[in-house]
């Protein structure tokens, strides 16, 4: 009976202390509390009771409370959402917890960690303090700027670009500088005009200047560059015959004209290319790339087919000096071969000490399989997988993932930089860019890809012209200047290009992974 006597009294003593409100620890555990409470924050609470929220967080409370152990408290110095007077449930924490003001006067909230601040503030040595934006000066940006045309005004792109320090994604502004017209014609080996030669830029990387053109029914081509370029421009034309013509522009300060020849030809027959069963092969591309001379390690012809009208898996190059040539291989879509070097330092045939191009058996490859899965886990469809010979940069394949993540390439075997480009709807779940340099394939081998998750970050900046005035008709990119030295996430932004506004201003989302 006196065990029991003493039971109660405890049980009163607990009721009493749950029913005074403040926010003293009044219980331990639910047994502490006598039914139906219990015990939720350190206070005996009835479940449901409408005058009391619950939280585990400020979130959870009304915008004119924060979470007090556990119950939604009225913050002292802000007055109810309402306007009005303090309504039931709207507790007022009693003194020793409250995050709110440390004195009367409105000075700062005190704090012994991040959550008893306010979203925008921090908990900095027991003093709520502004939270300052985030820095991500770490990154080095390319601003690439597209602005089309043939007469003006110039694609370009300025380097070393960096968010401003602690200003979240500000960018300073950049500057476009004055372009000029480099035009020409293109001619044949007989020297006449060569109608719809293809005519390209070949700096990289390609976002910084303009995409290629097709030379009108008289040959004629124009690019708008920008002028007082550092490096030569490398213009090249590949006629639609195949023979390619080169020529180099630099340190452009004015208009100018600039013919392409591809100069005198000579045929140049090989073959056949043959199956491992010694079997003909038709449908393979052989580009020559020249070896020697002023060109060397560019490409001589576009590509000639093996088989008809040749005899079956032979070919007939033609090449414009008697020089010294690689011939590379590409096979057509579905080719159980992989793209190859099918003759290193061969010559014409015309040429001293050179012989005719004898039957080629085709080298077998290797496989990289693999699947590449959101930031959720979910396959991921659409990514691009770029994988780049380290010995030979002529060589790169580029599959993508199928629509279960699963992709598969067949490639020649050696050491490949691998880079994986986030489809669009990854880029929008987060999806940063992977990076795995230097992975020896010698065998059949797996690359499973986990996308990290980036921190999804708008950066703004804007686009002046030399007078400091916005530019309007440009469309813009950010390319992330990373080297790749470790296998794993890297920062990567929209590849999809936006147009400033009229005052020359921009946003592009990134997500951005930190170092």
């Amino acid at each position: 009976m006196r065990a029991s006597a003493i039971g109660l009294a405890m049980a009163a003593f607990v009721f009493a202390a749950c029913s005074e409100g403040g926010t003293s620890v009044k219980c331990l555990t639910d047994r502490d509390c006598p039914d139906p409470q219990q015990c939720i924050g350190g206070a005996c609470v009835l479940p449901g009771d409408p005058g009391i929220r619950l939280c585990s967080k400020d979130s959870d409370c009304r915008v004119d409370e924060f979470c007090d152990q556990g119950q939604c408290r009225l913050r002292m110095d802000e007055p109810p959402a309402d306007g009005g007077d303090p309504q039931a449930g709207d507790a007022v924490p009693d003194g020793g917890s409250d995050p709110g003001p440390s004195g009367d006067d409105g000075g700062p909230r005190t704090c012994t960690r991040d959550e008893d601040c306010s979203p925008t503030e921090f908990c900095d040595s027991g003093v709520c303090a502004t939270r300052p934006p985030p820095d991500y000066s770490f990154l080095n940006f390319t601003v690439a700027i597209a602005r089309g045309g043939t007469s003006g005004p110039a694609t370009q792109c300025i380097t070393g670009v960096r968010p401003v320090a602690n200003q979240g994604g500000a960018l300073p502004p950049v500057t476009a500088v004055t372009g000029y017209t480099v035009q020409g014609t293109v001619k044949d080996g007989s020297g006449a005009p060569a109608p719809a030669a293809r005519v390209s830029i070949l700096n990289a990387p390609a976002e910084c200047f303009p995409a290629p053109v097709t030379a009108d029914g008289s040959g004629r081509y124009a690019f708008y560059l920008p002028g007082g370029n550092a490096s030569p421009y490398r213009i090249q034309a590949a006629t639609a015959a195949g023979p390619v013509a080169h020529s180099e522009v630099a340190s452009l300060a004015g208009n100018i004209t600039r013919d392409l020849s591809v100069g005198a030809l000579i045929d140049w027959h090989g073959g056949p290319l043959e199956d491992a069963n010694r079997n003909p092969v038709d449908g393979w591309t052989v580009q020559a790339y020249y070896r020697t001379g002023a060109n060397a390690g560019k490409l001589a012809h576009a590509g000639a087919l093996s088989g008809p009208p040749q005899p079956s898996g032979e070919f007939t190059i033609a090449v414009t000096d008697q020089l010294r040539y690689d011939l590379l291989g590409f096979g057509p879509a579905g080719s159980p071969y992989p793209p190859q070097l099918l003759w290193e330092d061969v010559c014409p045939p015309t040429a001293p000490g050179c012989g005719p191009l004898l039957s080629h058996t085709l080298r077998d490859g290797v496989n990289l399989t693999g699947r590449v899965t959101t930031p959720s886990g979910a396959g991921a469809p659409g990514c691009t997988i770029r994988m780049q010979n380290r010995d030979d940069s002529r060589f790169l394949s580029q599959p993508s993932s199928a629509t279960d993540g699963n992709y598969q390439a067949r490639v020649r075997p050696g050491a490949f930089d691998i880079v994986v480009l986030p489809s669009p709807a990854a880029f929008q779940e987060g999806a940063a860019l992977y990076a795995r340099p230097n992975l020896s394939l010698w065998e059949d081998s797996t690359l499973n890809v986990a996308l990290s998750a980036g921190e999804k970050v708008v950066f703004s900046g804007k686009v002046l012209d030399a007078q400091g005035k916005g530019v309007s008709d440009a469309n813009v990119r950010l390319l992330v200047n990373d080297t790749f030295t470790a296998p794993g996430g890297y920062t990567h932004c929209d590849t999809a290009p936006a147009a400033t506004a009229a005052d020359g201003s921009f946003q592009i989302q990134c997500n951005v992974v930190r170092p």
